[in-house]
């Protein structure tokens, strides 16, 4: 991937060695074919998933608030990768021309975050891998959402999304969508949406993005690698998240939503349950 010079001036984006919520911003980068190191932290196998190459480094940043992803822009140091997609964008005057436009970019963003939501939730919870609950995905939460973005786009006469050169919404309607009909099966529905499928497939013949896509898809993962799985109680009245040592907060909410996860927030201390804690039980 993307290792240019070290120089101290030099963008650095951090993420996970995966696409993930730093794609979007990677995407922007390589349009713009601006140099950046491209730092891709390793997450270990099973059945840690060692987090060391990230942790090592979580506090030595200068980041206020520690996470991936982040950017460092000179003496800039983001995270929350919304903030640095929309700063990015910025810096490239990729925000649109006007109110009007950067307001319909981050309407279109936002859409398109929330469908990949819905895909991470399921992809990272106890059901992901069930081919009943993979149709079913693509039957409502995918399908309604082609829908959509396919309306959009046959009234859009635009080249782009928003204007006939590419702005942020461009990225992050991208990837978003194109993870999300990951699925077997979503790529047939895709055809039937043929403004939506136009749409990809101007992005991946951009010039400066064409060589970069390939190469992404074919050696970046899409997820990590960390699986979270549902445990019961022994009472079976609430359900716990096990084995989440190396998980975030986030990662919780995005695997098993509210309901779940709140009370375990509320109510343990963290670290919540190691392996030696629930040994016995799996």
């Amino acid at each position: 991937m993307t290792q240019s010079t070290t120089d101290k001036d030099q963008l650095v984006l951090g993420y996970w060695a995966a696409r993930g919520r730093a794609e979007s911003s990677r995407l922007l980068l390589h349009y713009t074919k601006t140099p950046f190191i491209d730092k891709m932290y390793q997450m270990g196998d099973v059945p840690d998933y060692n987090r060391d190459d990230w942790l090592n480094e979580k506090y030595k940043l200068g980041l206020d608030f520690p996470n991936l992803p982040y950017l460092i822009d000179g003496d800039l140091k983001l995270t929350q990768s919304t903030a640095i997609l929309y700063y990015l964008g910025r810096k490239y005057n990729l925000m649109g021309n006007n109110p009007k436009q950067e307001a319909l970019i981050i309407m279109l963003c936002e859409q398109a975050y929330d469908l990949r939501l819905k895909f991470i939730t399921l992809c990272y919870g106890p059901n992901g891998n069930s081919p009943n609950e993979q149709k079913n995905f693509i039957e409502t939460t995918l399908t309604e959402n082609l829908q959509q973005f396919d309306r959009y786009f046959s009234k859009n006469k635009n080249q782009f999304a928003v204007d006939d050169r590419p702005t942020v919404a461009d990225f992050q309607l991208f990837y978003c969508i194109d993870c999300s009909c990951s699925f077997n099966g979503s790529h047939v529905l895709l055809e039937k949406y043929i403004n939506v499928k136009a749409f990809l497939q101007r992005i991946r013949e951009l010039p400066q993005l064409k060589d970069y896509i390939i190469q992404s898809q074919a050696q970046v993962p899409m997820l990590l690698k960390i699986v979270q799985r549902l445990n019961y109680t022994r009472d079976e009245k609430e359900k716990i998240l096990s084995c989440i040592r190396n998980a975030s907060i986030n990662d919780l909410f995005i695997a098993y939503g509210y309901q779940y996860t709140q009370p375990i927030i509320e109510n343990y201390p963290f670290p919540l349950y190691t392996r030696s804690t629930i040994q016995n039980d799996t």
